[in-house]
């Protein structure tokens, strides 16, 4: 009986020493779970702050595409209408010498043969060709002003005025005549044009000096 007592203490001495063990394990095991709780407890605020920042840098993108696109679109239109008036211009400068053609042929019908060298500084009147061989011409050239002047084209008047290189080109420099003013255009040898406030074709005058 006693041999027997005596192989059975170390297995209670065993489970004594078993038992601090376990309660070890379990503590730690409580230990980890409160640390983990706690670290979750944080993790929403981090993921607030994360998403907040991300959403500002979206809106910063798209803002600026935004911006972009709109610079764009302004560019193309802008583009587009200048497009536009460069080949409304090249047509108008294309016209021109059968303008001035026109305005000579009638000035030697309706003034004289000498008037034709200054019809750029003459106003025709196509009403005074009615009744001569000059009639239709007068007619055609009438409708090719108004339709020009529709689109905003518009001959440049200088005859009298101060000399202006903006708008008028001198040709040639003469003594100013009495009841003239010294660096006034005297005479307009070629007429200027202009589509709104762009020229398209400088003037050319003779200044008083």
């Amino acid at each position: 009986m006693e041999e027997k007592d005596l192989e059975q203490e170390p297995l209670i001495g065993e489970q004594e020493t078993a038992e601090p063990r376990i309660e070890t394990e379990e503590t730690a095991a409580t230990e980890a779970e409160d640390t983990t709780a706690g670290r979750t407890e944080a993790a929403p605020e981090d993921e607030i702050d994360r998403l907040q920042a991300e959403i500002a840098d979206w809106k910063d993108k798209n803002a600026r595409l935004y911006a972009d696109f709109d610079n764009y679109r302004k560019r193309t239109a802008r583009e587009k209408l200048d497009l536009v008036k460069t080949a409304a211009e090249n047509v108008v400068l294309a016209l021109l010498p059968v303008i001035d053609d026109f305005e000579r042929a009638l000035a030697a019908e309706i003034l004289g043969p000498e008037a034709a060298a200054c019809a750029a500084s003459t106003v025709l009147n196509p009403e005074a060709a009615k009744g001569t061989a000059f009639e239709g011409m007068a007619l055609i050239y009438h409708k090719l002003t108004k339709i020009l002047e529709q689109n905003g084209v518009s001959v440049i008047e200088v005859l009298d005025q101060p000399f202006d290189e903006e708008w008028s080109e001198a040709v040639a420099q003469i003594p100013t005549p009495e009841g003239k003013t010294k660096g006034h255009v005297l005479d307009v040898v070629q007429k200027g044009y202009k589509i709104d406030n762009k020229v398209i074709r400088h003037a050319k005058v003779v200044v008083g000096i």
